[in-house]
């Protein structure tokens, strides 16, 4: 297949994915559409324009005749730039100097936006609405919107403020429906905490908000392939939006009769509470209060959400591809539902000895004690066996009464363990860890005596482990068949780089690029990982240097004497997968990290793991791609486990 054959193709399959996902209208906002601004130009620019013009009195009359009145540098402001750029055309004795001076750079700013557009309208047959963040958005058909970040060159306040506008615009243009995509753009290169705060202060949705910079518009292909990236995921972008906008509309509804019904429990109601129900288990009220409206505002907030079914049905069958990090949100969720707060260890609320060293302790189910040097004990006796009350003779304290600590250790979130009991997301001293529980090693202490042993061994409370949690590490230890079904945690990820190579001259392996954070490693039940959108948008230029490495090294194969070795094949093979946007986006992933090698069913390329990059270039295939994962040894260190002639792991089948 011909290149322009290939370009068509991949045109067709990226246009056919936006109709797919309902996107036949794109807004673009930037004000490039309004034309130039003085931010746009140096002082020196502005001189030389004048220098060349001042004594000319064809160019002072054309000034005149364009309702311009123009004495010197300082007089060239937005509004003479503006009107100069929209009569370009008509300009005659103006044109020389202005083509010189003011021209170069206001078209070198309009020109990523301008070739977005072409892009759009001429190779993916999309409507383009232009918008230069001054006019209001008419079209509800808009399914996506890039919107530029300095609407208001110079003046980045001003900017914020405009985009938060648009953003309000938006929301309310499109209540009620399915809000379009909003992809952030910029010429200059922006922080990601930048990105995020903007995110926030103008309220867009997390996961109807994308970033690319105005430098991925150049090259025409490498925008169609992130165009598709982004476009196939829209339906379930939306199902989303959907979601989360039900949960804020039932939050104030929610929260008003959580109020109304903490407003109207009477006085007596807190005394039947705590006397006939309270008292005599010892349980606090302040506690038992706090447990019963955390649980009700939860249930009143998500009993009349109809989009949770949408959300229920939700299937990702491809992982997306990046442009950010996977954010730490859930993961700063799912840490606080793990644990909860508690003070450290005292006597019963009850107790007027409540403050007094050898007052009796009030232990709770699941409280979290930390030496400070990374060794844990938790408790795991039944909370119905700590419960005593101070003041009631019908459950004294008993001092002799067994409490069983089970220990753990502490360590990484993210390091590699075989342990099967293990607590994650364990928020310590502002840092998430990972508790190993020692289920075979049971410590049991006197509830009279446990106080002093905990100070002794420098033992402190720091939390408590919410009921799954806890129960979960109790049944470890007792081997109960009754299982507790665990909320599922947010992988844990980590950027790695990739190194794409192929067959060099003498058959050696030649790394064609190295691409950092290109790849994101997941660590769950499995070890997996995904290539980001830069190593999928980047790897059209990389093969083309690969057909130029695997044409030499036929070449001096054959001056050798040699016969063709398949390099021909391999060079059309990678050469169709250029352009082959499915095979792209099935290329990203995810798979299975193997510990030797993994080969792409129908693609041309083999996946490694750790690869030492030397040697013999042995895959069958024509491109391999190595995962540097910085946690295991490399493939030169695990010869023997892995050696050269073994069959290579597939997790998507094999050739």
């Amino acid at each position: 297949m011909s290149e322009p054959d290939q370009k068509t193709k991949l045109k067709r399959a990226v246009a056919g994915v936006m109709d797919g996902g309902g996107i036949t209208t794109v807004g673009v906002i930037d004000d490039v559409f309004a034309g130039p601004s003085v931010a746009d130009y140096r002082s020196d620019e502005f001189e030389e324009f004048w220098a060349e013009i001042q004594y000319v009195d064809e160019a002072i009359s054309e000034l005149s005749g364009l309702g311009l009145s123009i004495h010197g540098p300082a007089d060239i402001d937005q509004d003479a730039l503006r009107t100069l750029e929209k009569n370009r055309s008509r300009l005659v004795h103006l044109k020389p100097s202005f083509d010189k001076y003011l021209a170069p750079p206001f078209d070198a700013k309009s020109k990523p936006v301008n070739d977005l557009c072409d892009c759009l309208e001429k190779d993916l047959g999309r409507r383009v609405v232009k918008n230069d963040g001054t006019e209001g958005l008419n079209e509800t058909s808009i399914r996506l919107i890039f919107l530029d970040y300095f609407l208001e060159e110079g003046k980045e306040a001003e900017s914020i403020r405009k985009v938060c506008a648009i953003a309000g615009e938006i929301g309310t243009r499109f209540s009620g429906g399915a809000k379009p995509l909003i992809l952030l753009m910029s010429s200059k290169h922006i922080a990601a905490d930048t990105i995020a705060n903007l995110r926030k202060e103008a309220q867009f949705l997390g996961s109807m908000f994308e970033f690319m910079s105005k430098d991925e518009f150049v090259e025409v292909t490498k925008l169609i392939i992130t165009l598709g990236c982004i476009a196939r995921s829209l339906h379930e972008r939306q199902r989303i939006q959907k979601f989360v906008e039900g949960v804020e509309n039932s939050i104030d509804a929610a929260a008003a009769k959580l109020r109304e019904s903490l407003r109207g429990l009477s006085f007596e109601d807190y005394a039947y509470i705590q006397k006939l129900s309270l008292q005599r288990e010892g349980h606090p009220l302040g506690d038992y209060i706090s447990w019963l409206y955390s649980s009700y505002f939860g249930h009143l907030l998500f009993e009349t959400i109809p989009e949770q079914r949408t959300m229920d049905a939700l299937t990702f069958a491809k992982l997306p591809t990046t442009s950010f990090e996977p954010s730490s949100q859930f993961e700063e969720i799912y840490k606080n539902i793990v644990t909860e707060a508690v003070e450290p260890l005292a006597g019963h609320p009850r107790d007027n000895r409540v403050a007094e060293a050898d007052s009796p302790p009030f232990l709770h189910f699941g409280d979290v004690f930390c030496d400070g040097g990374g060794q844990i004990l938790m408790v795991i006796t039944p909370e119905c066996d700590l419960a005593f009350t101070p003041d009631e003779k019908d459950r004294p304290f008993d001092p002799g009464k067994s409490i069983l600590l089970i220990p753990g250790s502490l360590s990484a979130q993210n390091e590699p363990v075989s342990a099967r009991m293990k607590t994650d997301f364990f928020s310590y001293k502002n840092e998430t860890k990972r508790i190993v529980w020692e289920p075979k090693n049971l410590v049991s202490i006197p509830h009279g005596k446990i106080r002093d042993w905990l100070g002794r061994g420098g033992y402190r409370r720091e939390a408590r482990l919410r009921l799954p949690f806890a129960l979960e590490v109790q049944q470890s230890f007792a081997a109960d068949l009754t299982r507790v079904g665990m909320p599922v945690g947010p992988p844990i990820y980590k950027p790695a780089r990739v190194e794409i190579a192929c067959e060099g001259k003498d058959k050696k392996i030649e790394v064609l690029s190295t691409l950092d954070d290109a790849a994101f490693i997941f660590h769950a039940r499995e070890d997996e990982f995904v290539l980001s959108r830069t190593c999928i948008v980047e790897l059209g230029d990389i093969i083309d240097k690969a057909v130029e490495v695997l044409r030499e090294a036929k070449e001096s194969h054959v001056q050798r004497g040699g016969q063709p070795q398949g390099h021909d094949s391999r060079i059309a093979q990678i050469q169709e997968l250029r352009t082959n946007f499915a095979g792209l986006l099935e290329l990203a992933g995810p798979f299975k990290l193997p510990k030797g090698s993994l080969a792409v069913k129908d693609l041309p390329v083999e996946i490694y793991r750790n690869h030492s990059g030397e040697g013999n270039y042995t895959s069958k295939k024509a491109l391999m791609f190595n995962i540097v994962d910085p946690s295991v040894a490399t493939t030169t260190e695990l010869a023997e486990e892995h050696p050269a002639g073994a069959v290579s792991e597939d997790a998507k089948g094999s050739d």
